[in-house]
Formats: structure tokens, sequence, C-alpha cells
């Protein structure tokens, strides 16, 4: 057997298939199926037979004098359906265009209603809208649910092809939550999450409401789902700060722990350690680190917007001439270790990354004070990661107008540079001239009774962005414009982008 055979093996997984003649799952009726308005339907399809109104998942009550429910049904032109019924109208239904879903192919389907607007997302990728205002959504008369089938009570389409990662959702999930549910498997305990159905190997609900269903007829097959990954987490040491504030007790100390995993950890009873103390902190029972989350504990602080953990400690807990910390599992085996100092390598901190980038004498106006008040429990980028994004983005980037980059691109003369300039002559006076700068984070104390406290707009992009979402830089004083910002994603979902006013 060949490496490449051994790999594809490694990647097949179960899956359901339905014969187009009578294979369905009977979900039944149930109250939690009948969601007032926020809804999204997703699921992986691959489609055999491209027969019109072939059910994918399906509440579809339409005899064309009789409507109600949800769904998400086969267009018959290489498309889907997402069929959605409200008081106001009758039953409407949005493809999402011609040749979109191709036969004997693995897509990603997802629809969204928000009680204005349909949507239809085909691999991640909005393909379809419609306005559809209204209260809510009409169940009257209510359908049971079914996967693999439409049906009502005078006639039956049959889906032909394969389901795989069903979910029903009371929520409207944004384009960037598809995009990063699409391509792994769920745990069942994601926020909005009403149904969900993985099809692979049994027929059963994932999330506490069971809503498991009756299976007639198909068959399981096996597939090389490489698209779709198994949840996995990564917990790892991302940071130690060892020099606090608090003189004496450097109660401000902490280490950082991320999960850089795309599925949660449990973390009950585990223990984190230094090398130089006795001290030993343990993560109470229940205890779980979310895909991308970061948590920190505190050596006698308490800070809840990262996790409320301290190791309650009088004295300093990490040596300020170097280190090792630890993180142990419930059964005390190592998962992840930072050492800095005398101990290894050196702790990344504002100063390393200055020196990275060529910028050591960038005026950092940053107090922790100001880092811990922008943290938030889901948070997936660092603060660090985020001011070396930042930072290279003013350096690199000059797609926005009025940007660090732009500006020294189209008025080189202006800052020193010769019209026949090279790219090293450009990055080393873009270094130069940050070097005179200074460069502080927005936050929403700036000014709470200023409507754009914790906001900036971008005139170019249209777009607002806001400190719960995005780590914002500002150059000042800036030696380009007016104001000059940089925007990280906390979620680590959207580039950064940077820009200026004059």
């Amino acid at each position: 057997m060949t490496a490449v055979q051994t790999l594809i093996q490694q990647n097949l997984q179960s899956v359901l298939s339905f014969d187009g003649q009578d294979d369905y799952i009977d979900l039944a009726k149930k109250p939690v199926f009948n969601i007032s308005k926020d809804l999204t339907l997703s699921a992986w399809i691959n489609v055999n037979s491209n027969r019109e109104w072939a059910g994918i998942i399906s509440k579809i009550f339409d005899t064309g004098s009789t409507e109600s429910g949800y769904g998400i049904l086969l267009d018959g032109k290489s498309g889907v359906y997402f069929g959605l019924k409200v008081p106001s109208k009758g039953i409407q239904y949005l493809s999402s265009g011609a040749n979109t879903v191709k036969l004997n192919q693995w897509h990603h389907i997802a629809c969204t209603y928000d009680g204005q607007t349909m949507k239809i997302y085909i691999d991640g990728i909005e393909k379809a809208s419609q306005n559809l205002p209204d209260s809510k959504i009409d169940y009257e008369p209510e359908n049971n649910l079914y996967i693999g089938m439409y049906k009502d009570d005078n006639e039956a389409y049959y889906y032909t092809g394969k389901i795989a990662e069903v979910c029903v959702w009371d929520k409207v999930c944004t384009p960037e939550e598809i995009k990063q549910n699409m391509n792994h498997r769920l745990t069942g305990q994601e926020a909005g999450l009403i149904g969900y159905w993985p099809l692979n190997g049994n027929g059963s609900d994932q999330t506490a409401n069971n809503n498991s269903g009756a299976i007639n007829g198909t068959n399981w097959t096996q597939e090389n789902l490489d698209f779709l990954q198994p949840l996995t987490a990564n917990v790892e040491i991302a940071e130690i700060v060892y020099k606090g504030n608090v003189k004496r007790t450097q109660s401000d100390e902490y280490i950082e722990i991320r999960n850089s995993g795309n599925g949660a950890a449990d973390l009950s009873n585990w223990k984190v350690t230094s090398s130089g103390k006795s001290q030993i902190f343990a993560f109470p029972e229940g205890t779980s680190l979310a895909a991308g989350q970061i948590i920190r504990v505190y050596t006698n602080e308490v800070h809840q917007e990262s996790g409320g953990f301290s190791f309650g400690s009088k004295t300093a807990i990490w040596n300020d001439k170097g280190d090792i910390g630890k993180v142990l599992d419930a059964e005390g085996n190592e998962v992840s270790s930072f050492s800095y100092g005398d101990q290894g390598q050196k702790a990344e901190s504002i100063d390393s990354i200055k020196a990275e980038l060529g910028i050591s004498g960038l005026k950092v106006n940053i107090s922790e004070s100001d880092i811990n008040q922008l943290m938030t429990p889901q948070i997936k980028v660092s603060f660090l990661d985020a001011f070396r994004s930042a930072m290279k983005s003013f350096m690199e980037d000059g797609n926005l107008g009025e940007s660090p980059r732009n500006i020294l691109q189209e008025l080189p003369g202006e800052y020193g540079l010769s019209d026949n300039h090279n790219a090293q002559e450009m990055n080393e006076k873009m270094k130069e001239l940050l070097n005179d700068c200074g460069i502080k984070l927005i936050t929403d104390a700036e000014d709470p009774a200023d409507e754009w406290a914790g906001k900036v707009m971008c005139d170019e992009t249209g777009e607002t962005y806001g400190t719960n979402s995005y780590w914002i830089f500002k150059l000042s004083p800036s030696q380009f414009t007016d104001l000059n910002y940089a925007v990280v994603d906390k979620a680590g979902v959207k580039p950064t982008i940077n820009w200026g006013f004059s």
C-alpha cells in the first residue's frame, strides 16, 4: 500500500446515503423546531440526481393552498431552494442559481433568515438573497422535520445522494461563523445550535435536546471527507508576563494559555506550575477552554474578562531572570511548557516585537489596564499577536488611501526618497518613519460620552470597527496623516487593514 493510499484511508468517514426512492430520516414534530424568526440551516451534500423539490432538510408544508415551515430543497437546475413561509406572504423559494451545486461533488449549503432577508451560502460564499420582512415564521399546519425528503399530505420528493453534518440553529450565523464551522465537526454545545446530526455512523442528535429521529432505508457508506476535520484541542502556553507593575508582590503577573485547535478542551483538574516555585494552580472541575479561546492565570489578581483565574499568591510566581511555565493534564502529563530568560527562550514582549521589526524607537503608549479592558472570553488573537500584525500592516500594506505605505508610495520625494528608489529603500524608510511615531490602543474609556468612543470608521470600506470585535491601534503622533488606524480582528477571521485621514 502506498503512502497516498494510506492517507486516503485515514480520511474515510461514514456518511448516510439516500437512494431517492424511499430513504429519509423522520425527526417528527418538536416545539424546538418551530423557530420564531432567526434561523440557520446547514449541511454537507453530495447530489447524485438533481430532482426538483427533493428535500435535503425540510419542514415545509405546501399544497399550493396551504403552506408553512422552512427547508432546503433541490431546485432542479444544479442549485438549491431555500423555502420559507411567513404570515404576510405565500411560501417563498429562493434559488442559489443554476450550476451552483455540481453533481457528484461535496458542497456545503447554509441558509439564513433574520426576519428581514433570506440568504443562501454555497461553500461559504453568499450566492443569493431576497428581502422577506416579517415578524415570524408560520408553522400552521405544522409538519414533521425530515432529512432526505420533502413531504406534505399529498406529495413526497426524495433526495438522491449523500448527506453529512446537518445543523439547525435558532440564530443567524454570520458569514464568518459559517466559514469557521463548515470545515470541522462540531461539539453539539455551540450557542444557538438546537439540532446537530453528524450522520457519521448513526442518526442521533448531538445537542442536549436529543432530537434523534427514525431512519427509514438509507445506507452507510465510506467517503473521503478530507474537508471535514475531526475536533481537536491544542492547549499551549502563549505568553508569560513575568514582570508586573505592582511593586514587591507583582500580583499582576500572568501566564496566558490558548487553545489553537478547533475543538473545546476540558481543563478540569489540569494544573499550571512554575519551575522555581512550589505554588500549583489547579483549574476547577468543569473548566472548558473553547477553540481559539485565551485565558490567563494571574499571580494574585482576578480578571473575569480572561477567565477569573488566580494563583492567589502573596508573592511573585515568575522569576524575572528566567523560568519555565508548564501546563499538566489531569493525569499529570505535560501538555505545554514555555521557557524564558536564563531558562531558554526569551518571553515575547512588545520590545522583542519592535526589535524584530526594526522599529525599536516606536513609542508605545499602552498600559496593561488598556489591554485587560479589551480582553473578551472568546478572543482568538492575543494582544501581542495583534500588535505585530498591526505594525506589519502599517509597514507593508498600502492598499487603502492615506495608509502610511500608500502615502510613501505616492509621495516618495516628500519623505526623502528618490524617484527611482527600490523596495529595500522603501522598507527602510518605513522603519525610519515609524521609529518617530507613537502607538496607542483605542479603548471605550477614551470618551464614554462620545458616540464614537471605542469605534472607528473607514471611509473606503464603509465599515465601522468596534473594540468588542477588534484590536484598534492608532498612530499617535503620526508622521503620515492626522489620523492613522490599524484594526486586527480578535477572531482572526478578517485580514488586518490600516488607513489614514488627513
